[in-house]
């Protein structure tokens, strides 16, 4: 018996003790387990910290100590203040419109918006040094009182030196910019003014000589004359397209008309060479569109011109059809064909048809027509194709997105001798005549004789304009913009502050779009480009006289 008990008690002892220690056993494995995962966990955070520029902090607000990894000082060379140090440390180190920033960054945090960003820089002896980029993020207590806040710290010098390079290159492209079109339209008034005088005096003679050799000569003038102003208008269109500085309108556009206008353009020359030229047109009820309709006329007029230009026998033909596609929206689909030389570079073939590894400076070499057809397509949404044979033709196809519009009310065009007799109806008109070049003043008095009108005006620029508006009644002011003492634009102020409500029509080379704008802002009604054309002139008569 007394075995027995014996036994049972050294097998209860030892129950007891083994139990626990199994237990024991395997609660602390369990929770080493855990604690390697963390251990692990938080060794490949410090890794990553390590390898980057990212620096982690801590404060308590309750002492107002801090606490910074000590790579802090290393990467940004200040003396280590120990383990913990006060606010008082940073007072030397941050700027004060910077520790404002971070006083109300720490005041706008709470429980729901704990996280803030900032940026701020460094200083050290009272200079600038490093920008740093702050992350914070605040721990609160029961009461929602703001007690401790954690985050990192790091350098992005090497962003903010990228950031300023970017700056800096923007700034010099954009003043390349500003030069680059200031001096297109420099070169544009200086070289549209003698042309002016040379297209408008080749009109006025083809008008008045019955010589047939002679008026051959006088048409040979006037077409190379209007090669010439085509070449300015190429180069300042290219150079505004690279730029970017165009901006397309949408208004309503008889597409039929406009075609048609070209066809009449360019028949002269096709007949002169001996090509038939072809227009094949999709005409309908509907052929208004809304459209830039002077971008739709360069890419048209650009295409043509090309295919008459480099064909001499055959024929180039456009195709106009359009599609509707939703609602009022249509596709408008050209095709310019012709017989020519073709294009044999067969990289220009390749950019123009979207393989973008190609340069855009091979389509410029063969031609600025062609550089200014895609970039003015591309701008408006629009794709082009070419296809082409070397010494067997082309063929381009242009696709523009438009919108149906109603149609628009268009007078027949009136030949010049009703334009006359309209203005004949009432001749007593005064012009006044603002222009600083003697032969320009000759060829505006000129045109205007053989439109009837007698009594002008002429002044060599706008403070003369000025003493001759003050003394007499007009009923239309001609004027240039670009002449010295002052311009047509403060002319126009000077006369419009006057209340006077005269219609002025700017005489000008410079017609980019911007600078169109600026005329009508200061109170200019409309505009002539140079060289003057006389039929571009009787018509404005007529619109503002009659």
């Amino acid at each position: 018996m007394d075995y027995m008990l014996f036994f049972i008690g050294v097998v209860a002892l030892a129950c007891i003790t083994t139990v626990p220690y199994l237990l024991f056993r395997r609660f602390t494995s369990r929770h080493q387990k855990q604690l390697d995962e963390v251990i692990d966990e938080m060794n490949f955070y410090k890794e990553a910290i390590d390898g980057t520029d990212m620096i982690l902090w801590k404060v308590d607000l309750m002492t107002m100590q801090w606490w910074v990894h000590e790579d802090f000082y290393r990467l940004f060379a200040y003396e280590d203040p120990g383990t913990y140090f006060g606010f008082d440390w940073f007072q030397d180190k941050i700027a004060k419109h910077d520790l404002d920033l971070i006083s109300r960054t720490l005041n706008q945090l709470t429980p729901k918006q704990a996280g803030a960003r900032i940026t701020i820089k460094l200083l050290r002896d009272g200079k600038y040094t490093s920008w740093v980029h702050v992350v914070a993020r605040g721990r609160f207590d029961g009461n929602d009182s703001l007690v401790s806040i954690s985050g990192s710290v790091s350098n992005i010098d090497n962003i903010v030196a990228t950031e300023e390079a970017l700056k800096s290159a923007y700034n010099r492209v954009e003043k390349t910019t500003e030069l680059n079109s200031s001096f297109l339209s420099t070169m544009s008034h200086e070289v549209r003014t003698p042309l002016n005088a040379i297209a408008g005096y080749a009109q006025l003679i083809k008008r008045e000589i019955t010589d047939a050799k002679v008026l051959k000569h006088v048409e040979e003038i006037k077409f190379s004359t209007d090669n010439l102003i085509k070449v300015m208008s190429d180069i300042i269109e290219a150079g505004n397209a690279e730029t970017g500085s165009i901006q397309l309108k949408s208004e309503k556009t008889d597409v039929t008309e406009l075609v048609k206008a070209l066809k009449h353009k360019y028949q002269a020359e096709a007949d002169k060479k001996g090509i038939c030229l072809e227009f094949e047109l999709d005409i309908d009820d509907h052929s208004c569109v809304l459209i830039d309709n002077l971008r739709l006329n360069q890419v048209l007029d650009n295409l043509i011109n090309n295919a008459v230009k480099y064909t001499d026998h055959g024929y180039v033909k456009l195709t106009y059809k359009k599609e509707k596609y939703a609602f009022s929206r249509i596709k408008m689909q050209f095709r310019v064909e012709d017989t020519g030389r073709g294009i044999n570079n067969q990289k220009i073939l390749n950019y123009i048809n979207g393989e973008k590894d190609e340069d855009i400076n091979l389509v410029a070499q063969n031609g600025l027509g062609l550089s200014i057809v895609y970039n003015l397509v591309r701008m408006m949404k629009g794709s082009i194709k070419v296809d082409s044979f070397d010494g067997y033709g082309t063929i381009f196809d242009v696709t523009i997105n438009g919108i149906l519009a109603a149609d628009l009310y268009t007078d027949k065009v009136m030949s010049s001798d009703n334009l006359m007799k309209s203005i004949h109806m009432d001749n007593n008109k005064n012009i006044l005549v603002v222009e600083d070049n003697e032969i320009n003043q000759a060829l505006i008095v000129d045109m205007l004789n053989i439109l009837d009108i007698h009594n002008i005006d002429v002044s060599n620029n706008g403070q003369e304009a000025m003493e001759y508006f003050t003394e007499r009644d007009y009923d239309m002011v001609l004027t240039d913009i670009q002449m010295p003492v002052m311009d047509g634009v403060e002319l126009t102020k000077k006369i419009r502050g006057l209340g006077s409500e005269i219609p002025i029509v700017a005489l000008t080379a410079n017609v980019l779009d911007d600078q169109l704008e600026a005329y009508y802002d200061v109170g200019i009604n409309d505009y002539l480009a140079k060289p003057l054309s006389f039929g571009d002139l009787s018509t404005m008569m007529v619109n503002y006289l009659t």
